[in-house]
């Protein structure tokens, strides 16, 4: 029996556009979006200029790094981030820092 290969592709864009991706996803194609959030008093929140500078981080983490398995995404630690295993699932990944004061 042939197994057939799963391609996996690392979501960091925002919602509006994620959500233009996944209208054309295949059955063998995993998506796995990543989320950045700021740790604040009220709770976790979205801030885009945050957001925006993460992502770009995390490409050039990405590249620098050689990083071709999607677990080992988890380990990214830039600008102050940490992967949260306790918000997270196997198609979102969730990354958290504490708010700037």
């Amino acid at each position: 029996m042939l197994r057939q290969k799963i391609i996996c592709l690392l979501d960091l864009t925002s919602k509006q556009y994620g959500k233009i991706i996944r209208r054309y996803q295949d059955d063998d194609v995993r998506i796995v979006t990543c989320r950045f959030y700021e740790k604040e008093p009220s709770g976790l929140k979205e801030k885009g200029v945050y957001v925006k500078m993460a992502r770009g981080e995390m490409v050039r983490w990405l590249a620098e790094s050689n990083i071709t398995r999607v677990e080992d995404v988890k380990a990214f630690s830039q600008l102050g981030y940490s992967y949260s295993e306790q918000h997270s699932h196997h198609e979102e990944f969730v990354f958290i820092r504490n708010a700037k004061s």
